[in-house]
Order: structure tokens, then sequence, then C-alpha cells
């Protein structure tokens, strides 16, 4: 109703006057929930210091809107917590959420209190966050923490009668239990633009989620790949909840299973944890849930020049080229300009201000005219057969090989929001792009 409503008004009222009157509703809604934040604070923090009398007792929020961080940040907790602390953990779930199934097992290894069945409670304990108590954190993630995935194990697992409707699921897409698959995925922007709200800036027609678009790339760019996974014997899932286009990519052995009815939450996750391993173009939070199994993860069109930091993970990176001259964009050259302009890096945030300056926006990009370059088919394909070698043993490198990934692990050390991560970059990418690792002044 209300939305029938808003879509009336608006095409009533002219686009300035909407415009006007939505700002100005948003506005004192706002201020009327301030209003009520500040009267209810003074009753949470008591209530908080009686529990930790009791217990060492602190609140934090898990990042359920996104499937990536419900299952990268919470993990990477659990990951690091300490089985003999007595201190007491309250995750809050708020809405909506990416991934019932996950949040469900979340709840089974730690203390989840869900919006939809406690609402005044989480409001109230989330008044801690707003207004930065002492008995309140957020959940970290800067995608740097390579060895902590190096040397730790995840607490997520999977019953053994969860296990058994897996495996008859796969039997039912074909797959069976001497069968192997390989998960593949391309970012575009169909889910965000599909599942959250946004809003289109009328001046210049940019839409509300379009900051993402850097990331974007083409699942038929693929198909080099998955010929190369076919003709090995396999099987290949692509991964997604919502996408902007089917596979083109038509065989009795892949599966394009966001549009199929195989679909669910538990299988969006249960498939990476079946998977051989993920072949992922550009990052993604759909790609992400491979790192609660230690799933191997060959990257594509990572974005940013990052260095993956997951257990077995292999990548090579989107390319840049200056606009103006034509000249590629060396890692170092990257590292140096992201320093000059003190450009944010902080991983996973959602930067709604096109002002700005972050190299997870794609106004970075047009702003210093940068031409975004995806990786070519043929390239994908190389990675991917280092992948197989990798995994079967039969990987090697020439002592030039080696040379040149020592070099590129030697730069990413100074490149301060990856500087942990070690996850080589492809020996062919390194091998054809000369330009990537050269000294820069």
């Amino acid at each position: 109703m209300f939305k029938k409503c808003k879509d009336l008004v608006k095409a009533i009222l002219p686009t300035s006057v909407y415009g006007v009157l939505r700002e100005g509703i948003f506005r004192c809604v706002g201020y009327i929930k301030f209003a009520v934040k500040l009267i209810l604070f003074p009753f949470v923090w008591p209530y908080m210091w009686v529990l930790n009398l009791k217990q060492p007792t602190r609140v934090t929020t898990l990042i359920s809107c996104r499937i990536g961080h419900l299952a990268l940040n919470t993990d990477l907790f659990v990951r690091q917590r300490k089985n003999d602390t007595n201190e007491r953990i309250i995750f809050l779930a708020p809405l909506p959420v990416s991934n019932e199934f996950l949040l469900q097992r979340w709840s089974e290894i730690i203390e989840v209190v869900s919006l939809s069945k406690h609402p005044f409670y989480v409001r109230c304990l989330s008044l801690l966050l707003f207004f930065k108590s002492k008995y309140a954190f957020e959940l970290p993630y800067e995608g740097n923490e390579y060895d902590i995935y190096l040397n730790t194990k995840s607490s997520f697992y999977f019953t053994d009668s969860e296990k058994q409707d897996g495996d008859r699921i796969l039997e039912e897409m074909g797959i069976g239990k001497n069968d192997w698959f390989v998960c593949v995925f391309a970012r575009d922007s169909a889910y965000l633009d599909q599942t959250f709200e946004y809003s289109v800036n009328h001046d210049t027609g940019e839409r509300g989620w379009s900051y993402h678009d850097y990331r974007d790339s083409d699942i038929d760019s693929l198909n080099l790949a998955i010929d190369e996974i076919l003709a090995r014997g396999g099987f290949v899932v692509r991964l997604g909840k919502v996408v902007a286009k089917a596979m083109s990519y038509k065989h009795d052995k892949v599966i394009d299973y966001p549009l199929s009815k195989w679909r669910s939450d538990f299988m969006d996750i249960y498939l990476q944890y079946r998977a051989k391993f993920v072949l992922s173009s550009s990052t993604s939070g759909a790609t992400d849930v491979c790192s609660l199994f230690d799933t191997p993860y060959c990257g594509v069109n990572t974005p940013a020049y990052w260095n993956i930091p997951y257990k077995n993970a292999i990548q090579i990176p989107k390319i840049y080229r200056h606009k103006h001259n034509g000249k590629m964009v060396g890692l170092q050259e990257w590292i140096k300009l992201v320093e000059t302009q003190k450009a944010d890096r902080h991983y996973g945030c959602d930067y709604e201000d096109p002002t700005q300056l972050s190299i997870w926006h794609s106004g970075f990009y047009a702003k210093n005219e940068l031409e975004i370059i995806n990786n070519t088919p043929e390239e994908i394909l190389e990675l991917t057969k280092e992948m197989f070698e990798r995994l079967d043993g039969s990987f090697t490198q020439s002592d030039e090989d080696k040379k040149r990934q020592e070099k590129y692990l030697a730069i990413n050390a100074t490149y301060l929001p990856v500087k942990e991560c070690k996850n080589p970059y492809g020996r062919d990418f390194l091998a054809k792009n000369p330009w990537f690792l050269e000294n820069y002044k």
C-alpha cells in the first residue's frame, strides 16, 4: 500500500517538487528516530552495565544484508576468538537477511538475536553501536587477513542430514557422488539493482548502485575456461541469486543455477562446499562463501590490483590504462596513485557519496581517467589451467617465473591494504605483462 501511494504521488507531482517533498519527509523521520534513540539509550546502558556485573558482555551487528560479509566478517571473528574466553558476545541480526541458511547456521555457533524475532530488543541494543558505547564494537574485515586464513579453521559445518540433502539435489542436477564440478561466477549489477532500493540522480542519470560498476564482468568471458573444465571431465555450475542474463554456453554438464529450479539459500552455500574450486570473475559476496571451507579460489578480473587473502587462492587483476596517453598502469604506479590521493582503501564499504574518493568506487577511476580493461577469455583460460595444475601437483615454474612472482610479492608488500597477503598472481599473466612489475618513480 505504501509503495502504491508513493508511486501515485510521484506520478502526480513534478520531479523537482517530489524530490523536495521526499527529502523533507526523510529529514522529519530522521529527527523523530534520533529523538527516540536519545530517550531509549539511558535505559539500555544500565542494562548492559548490569549484564557485565555477571559476565563481560559486548554487542555487535552481523552484516546480514550481504552474503559476503555475513560469511567473511563473522567467520574471521569466530576463527580468532579464543575458546577459553569468558566474554559473552551478542550478535544482532538486522533485516534484510541475504541468506537465511547462513544466518541460521551462525545462530547455532554463536549467540544471534534476530530483528525478525526480537525487534524491540535488537533495536534497543543497536543503540550501543549508534552511540559508540564501550559495550559495542563492529565486526572487522580488512581484506588483509591472509595469516588468519592460513593458520586457523572455520567453525562452519554441515550436518550429515544436510550433506545428504545437498548430494541429492546435486544428483537431480545430474552430478553424481563420484563426479566433480567447478563453480563459476561473474559479477554484474543485477543483484543490487533488483534486491535493494536505489535512487537515480536526475541530473547525471547515475544509478544509486552504479559506483560498484567498476567490478562488473561478463559471464560469457568464461566460455574458454568452461571448455577446459568440460574437457577434463567436470561439470560447471554457475553461482548467483539474481543475474543480468543467462549463460550463452549450452551443454548438459553446464548448469545455469541462478535460473534453475534448484536455486536456494542452502544450495548457495553447499555448492561452494562441494566444488573442486571456484572460478570467480571479480570480487563478490556470492563467491566469498568459499572461504568458509577453504575451497580453492581462482580469481579473475580482480579489481584494484587486490590480493585475495583466502587459503588456496590464485588470481589475475583487471588492468588499467591512462585514457590521455594510452599507457598501462603498473602495480607500483597504482600504489603511488592511491597513496598520493589518500584514497580510502577500506574493503567492503558502500560509498553512497559520489564525492567519496575510494578505490572501491567507480568515481575513483573516472576522476583519474583510467580505462578499466577486463581479462581476455584466453587469460582466464590460462589461470584456470594453472589452478588445475596446482591442484593435481603438475604445476611448474621456470627460474624467471619464480623471480617475477618474488618481485610481485615484494611490491605487494608495500601496498598497505593487502601487504600481508602472499597469494600468487597468475604465472602466465606476469610473464606476458612485463609492464605490470616495471619500476615507477
